[in-house]
């Protein structure tokens, strides 16, 4: 029995992003911009979804509608500066984005892609592995957006 690897490999995104989604739609609006593992609820969904498009690291980048510097967890005093740039619909919009840019990064892809050894900041592994780093953390983000949501008295997506 063969596993088409390429079409599993896929298939995690559209559970994770559907996940994610239920997750900005679940948000009270007091919690959107409320402190949740030390940045703004609103900013760890930004980061997961452009962070995800850069662990699939295509030579054609997505265009999101929100300036993907607001994605970054590494300290957020400059958040100020980009003031309503992060509501829901924009979210909901970078999200389908996201979406369009796995479905054309996927359909690029051969079967052996996945075994070519690629750079992971320094280290080196498979593509397949490196994919399979974007799902895990897109997932680890979605576990902190549902914890703060069950503790504001949200509904998690899992």
């Amino acid at each position: 029995m063969s596993i088409d690897l390429k079409k599993e490999m896929y298939g995690a995104f559209p559970f994770v992003l559907a996940s994610l989604k239920a997750d900005i739609n679940n948000c009270p609006e007091a919690l959107w911009e409320k402190r949740c593992g030390g940045n703004p609820y609103w900013q760890q969904v930004f980061h997961a979804i452009v962070s995800t498009s850069q662990l699939l690291d295509s030579v054609e980048k997505p265009n999101f509608p929100i300036p993907i510097e607001v994605a970054s967890l590494q300290g957020s005093e400059y958040i100020s500066d980009y003031d309503g740039v992060h509501s829901k619909e924009l979210m909901l919009e970078s999200l389908d984005v996201l979406m369009t840019y796995i479905d054309r990064y996927f359909e690029a892809l051969s079967d052996d892609d996945l075994a070519k050894t690629v750079d992971f900041y320094g280290s080196e592994m498979t593509l397949f592995n490196k994919i399979g780093i974007a799902t895990s953390h897109i997932m680890y983000h979605i576990g902190a957006l549902d914890a703060a949501l069950r503790d504001n008295g949200g509904k998690a997506s899992m």
